[in-house]
């Protein structure tokens, strides 16, 4: 009797996340606010619970739950953020517009994964959702791990500068090594940028040997960003790199990290006279 009563308990404590876990699923993307709205005005969904699995670990189901809560506490805002159409940014680029607040950023995080729209707008959306997602850190890595297009996971991780190492490393250590030159160029310029760089220093240190100049060249600067003493051997094999972006991110790292030790290197008076103008010029004036 007592098994009965605790199963029908568990059964009863699951069925608003069984609820909002289904809710979404094999309909159209224009029915999407129509079954959000239902969900927000379903009184067994009581804010309690939808608080509850918004913190829980489930991301999908969490985002689901903010969701519900966005459409409740403020349905104006949720229904012009997800219907927003895209304005001309950037040369050849989509931006899309939304509210700071946290409301905002939930909204775009569900149209991004729920409405089908295009690349350009996807595209557009992921861009303005890295700049509102900072309060949602475990969205940002479920969205950026289970985004398929490499230009939109690629704006993902950008959510992820600030997260907390827990949630972040786990996503940005493995970008470095995608297939996609994007996506690992945009892990090593979050892990530059981050607090959690630090603990990444010997990841980026391997990125300087990567096949794109680019990346090759950001891990550079990224390095150098985070004072990496320990990646001074990788960082001056760089000087003497093909592409001259490369040289010139790896001279300037070293010159962050330690003038005085680059100041005494011999590959320096080789880039004094280097084939590239910055290159050369950057190196004369080392130490200055």
């Amino acid at each position: 009797m007592l098994a009965l009563l605790l199963a029908s308990l568990a059964a009863l404590a699951a069925e608003p996340a069984e609820r909002l876990a289904g809710a979404l699923t094999q309909i159209a993307p224009e029915q999407v606010p129509a079954a959000q709205q239902a969900l927000a005005a379903d009184a067994e969904l009581d804010d309690a619970t939808l608080e509850s699995l918004a913190q829980g670990e489930d991301w999908e189901l969490a985002l689901e739950a903010w969701v519900v809560q966005a459409w409740r506490a403020d349905p104006t805002v949720a229904a012009t953020v997800w219907s927003q159409p895209p304005s001309p940014g950037l040369p050849g680029q989509l931006r899309v517009d939304a509210p700071s607040t946290g409301w905002g950023a939930v909204i775009l995080a569900d149209r991004l994964l729920h409405a089908g729209e295009g690349p350009p707008v996807r595209l557009a959306l992921a861009h303005a959702l890295t700049r509102r997602i900072g309060a949602h850190p475990q969205i940002a890595a479920g969205l950026a791990q289970a985004e398929a297009d490499p230009a939109v996971r690629a704006a993902l991780l950008d959510g992820l500068r600030r997260a907390p190492a827990e949630v972040a490393l786990p996503v940005l250590l493995p970008a470095l090594t995608e297939a996609d030159p994007r996506i690992r160029l945009a892990a090593v310029e979050v892990l530059g940028a981050s607090p959690n760089g630090q603990q990444a220093v010997a990841d980026l240190s391997h990125s300087l040997g990567d096949s794109d100049a680019a990346v090759r060249s950001h891990a550079a600067r990224s390095l150098g960003r985070l004072l990496a003493r320990s990646a001074w051997a990788p960082l001056r094999e760089r000087l003497g790199d093909s592409d001259p972006n490369v040289r010139l991110q790896a001279l300037r790292a070293l010159e962050r990290i330690d003038v005085k030790r680059l100041l005494s290197l011999p590959e320096l008076r080789i880039l004094r006279n280097d084939s590239d103008p910055e290159v050369a010029r950057a190196a004369q004036r080392a130490g200055r």
